[in-house]
């Protein structure tokens, strides 16, 4: 009776040292698991905000894209585009408070109504930025966040 009590008593502790030695493993996988599913999330997001800019685009009337500005600016529907673009982006919390660059573009060029095109392209560009660990990961990473880049590009159904 005497060997099963001590038998017990060596191994109480065991199931201790197990734990100390697999919770931060146990740990680094929920938070990497975190991380990268934040990424997706963000690039997910992106990336239906510039198919929908696109699609917007590419289904425009003749009258809306093709037509220029007396000052060749941006047409109107482009700017408008952007706008919905930026709106959809807008809840991300990329962990700082400036806005994604939303690059429209009518055959590679800005969209100044001078020509109808043939292919619209919307490119969207996120700086993630990690809040919490931004201390440990600043050194690995460019200015400690990912940047992703979410395209979409349609051909213009007008033509």
């Amino acid at each position: 009776m005497n060997q099963i009590r001590n038998r017990r008593a060596r191994q109480s502790g065991v199931a201790a040292v197990e734990l100390a030695l697999i919770l931060p493993i146990l740990v680094f996988i929920i938070v990497i698991t975190a991380y990268f599913g934040r990424l997706f999330w963000h690039y997910t997001v992106a990336m239906k905000a510039a198919s929908d800019t696109a699609v917007l685009l590419a289904t425009a009337p003749r009258s809306e894209i093709g037509v220029a500005k007396a000052d060749l600016g941006e047409v109107d529907i482009v700017k408008f585009a952007r706008s919905i673009a930026q709106e959809e982006i807008s809840e991300l919390n990329r962990g700082d408070n400036a806005r994604p660059p939303v690059d429209i573009a009518c055959d590679g060029y800005p969209c100044r109504g001078t020509s109808v095109p043939a292919q619209i392209g919307v490119l969207i560009t996120l700086k993630v930025i990690d809040p919490v660990f931004a201390g440990y990961t600043g050194d690995f990473l460019e200015d400690g966040g990912i940047t992703l880049h979410a395209e979409a590009k349609v051909q213009y159904v007008g033509n």
